[in-house]
């Protein structure tokens, strides 16, 4: 697991990491039965959202649940990183008037984002 990995899953997926078992736990999905603390492990073979776009992609509806604030910032993060990468092929007002650009998103594109939109205070 690159560091990338492990901060879209602490910071933007408030996963806790636990080395007993050397896996990452969603806390809201942890349950006590019978005086015995059940946990959920999030990815059964490994979470990697900066080489696997479909983990990626979870990253992005995260932070489409946050505050304006960080929302905006990885959204704004997210096009000046694929805009820097395309250009000159593309321009701003063609980034601005046409989707087709976001079939250009890497997994790190958006990782990278997600971490310029988690460093701002809401």
């Amino acid at each position: 697991m690159t560091d990338t990995d492990r901060i879209m899953a602490e910071k933007v997926m408030g996963w806790k990491y636990f080395e007993s078992i050397t896996d990452f736990v969603d806390p809201s999905y942890c349950e006590t039965k019978d005086g015995i603390h059940f946990t959920f492990i999030v990815y059964e073979h490994g979470w990697h959202p900066s080489t696997d776009i479909s983990q990626a992609f979870e990253v992005v509806e995260k932070m489409r649940e946050l505050p304006s604030e960080k929302r905006v910032s990885f959204f704004n993060a997210l096009i000046h990183i694929v805009f820097k990468r395309l250009a000159p092929k593309v321009t701003v007002s063609y980034m601005v008037n046409n989707c087709d650009w976001f079939f250009n998103l890497k997994p790190e594109d958006i990782c990278l984002a997600a971490e310029k939109g988690m460093e701002v205070k809401p």
